[in-house]
């Protein structure tokens, strides 16, 4: 379902139930739906099965995650992988607000400048950022159809950003987006 407050519950009661409801979950990613272009949520549904695997068995999610991305899979659930299997080598680039950890991709060329950009823009008077738990900046591309998202089960914040900065005009424009989509997610996170 796309219902929020459903998959929220659905969520919260897997994560309660603990290493209990790993075989679930395990159960729904073994599937070749993840072959077929994504129809409604379901271009979601794979994330937040990795993520809720993530959280409950850190050694599930490293062999599924690596299981899906050698098999056969829709360019758009094989970039949801390959950006779920990120979090197995999570860094924090740094740390902006109240502590709040920031995670750049590698495809970033210049991730000192998203950080930098966050830093300033975290630090608005006024902004809500109580209990936002992370911030991932993702390389912008053709096959997302988002500038940024909400984490609604986290209180995460993603922020596709350009993998290689432009100058000029471009450069100030691409600027602009960065910090509205910033504010726009922070909007509903408040």
């Amino acid at each position: 379902t796309g219902h929020v407050e459903t998959v929220r519950d659905a969520w919260r009661d897997l994560l309660a139930a603990g290493s209990d409801a790993v075989p679930a979950v395990l159960d729904k990613l073994d599937t070749d739906a993840w072959e077929a272009p994504p129809r409604g949520p379901s271009g979601r549904y794979l994330g937040v099965l990795l993520l809720l695997l993530d959280e409950l068995d850190r050694d599930s999610f490293a062999r599924v995650t690596e299981r899906l991305a050698a098999g056969r899979l829709h360019p758009l659930h094989r970039r949801t992988v390959q950006v779920m299997a990120a979090r197995l080598c999570d860094r924090p680039a740094g740390h902006v607000g109240p502590g709040i950890a920031v995670y750049v991709a590698d495809d970033i060329d210049d991730p000192a400048a998203a950080m930098a950009g966050l830093d300033r823009w975290s630090r608005t008077p006024g902004l809500e950022l109580g209990d936002v738990t992370r911030i991932d900046v993702i390389a912008q591309s053709p096959s997302l159809d988002y500038l940024g998202l909400y984490n609604l089960f986290f209180s995460g914040i993603i922020l596709a950003w350009p993998a290689s900065p432009r100058r000029g005009l471009h450069g100030w424009f691409d600027r602009i987006q960065q910090e509205f989509t910033f504010y726009h997610e922070v909007g509903h996170h408040a």
